[in-house]
C-alpha cells in the first residue's frame, strides 16, 4: 500500500491510497478535513491499554507511575495491546467534559479488577458500597449527545 499526498492546506489533505492487489494496483482518491483540533496548550493526555492474558483482564492508565512498572514487567503479566485513546487531563481544558472515576476491588480474588465510569450516579453508588475502593477521578471525557453521537473531533470509547 502506498499513500501519496497531493496537497495540504488549512486542515485539508488531498491525495490517494494505492493498494497492491492480485489484480494489480487499486487506487482510491481521498480527501480528509481535520476537525475538532484542540486549541494550543489544551492539556490532552494519552491513555494506554494493557492486557493480562492469564486473567483475561484489560486495564487502562495514563499515569506514568503505573505505565513504567507495567512496561518494565515489575507488575507481572501485563502487556500493552497497542491501543490508546486521548482524553482531557484537566476539567478546565474542555468545559463540556465530565470526570471519569476509577475504583479498585480485590473481591474477585485471585483476580483483582478496576472499574471506570463517567456517570456521576454510578460513581456515587459505588462509593456508597464496600466492594469497590474509590481511587479518584483520573481524567475527563466528553459524553455523547442524547442520540449517542460523539462531538466532532472525538471518537467513541466503549466500556464492556
Amino acid at each position: 500500500m502506498t499513500i501519496a499526498t497531493n496537497a495540504v492546506a488549512a486542515g485539508q489533505v488531498v491525495g490517494a491510497v494505492t493498494l497492491e492487489t492480485s489484480d494489480g494496483p487499486y487506487r482510491i482518491d481521498v480527501s480528509f478535513q481535520a476537525v475538532g483540533a484542540p486549541p494550543p496548550g489544551t492539556p490532552i493526555a494519552e491513555v494506554v491499554e494493557y492486557l493480562h492474558a492469564g486473567f483475561g483482564h484489560y486495564f487502562v492508565t495514563l499515569l506514568a507511575s503505573e505505565i513504567g512498572p507495567l512496561d518494565s514487567g515489575a507488575i507481572a503479566g501485563w502487556q500493552r495491546t497497542g491501543r490508546t485513546f486521548r482524553i482531557w487531563s484537566q476539567p478546565q481544558a474542555a468545559p463540556a467534559t465530565v470526570p471519569v472515576c476509577r475504583f479498585f476491588s480485590a473481591r474477585f480474588a485471585p483476580k483483582s479488577s478496576h472499574f471506570y465510569s463517567a456517570s456521576a450516579q454510578e460513581c456515587a453508588l459505588l462509593r456508597s458500597g464496600s466492594d469497590w475502593q474509590f481511587e479518584g477521578d483520573v481524567f475527563h471525557v466528553a459524553l455523547p449527545d442524547a442520540l449517542g453521537m460523539c462531538a466532532a473531533g472525538t471518537v467513541p470509547v466503549y466500556r464492556l
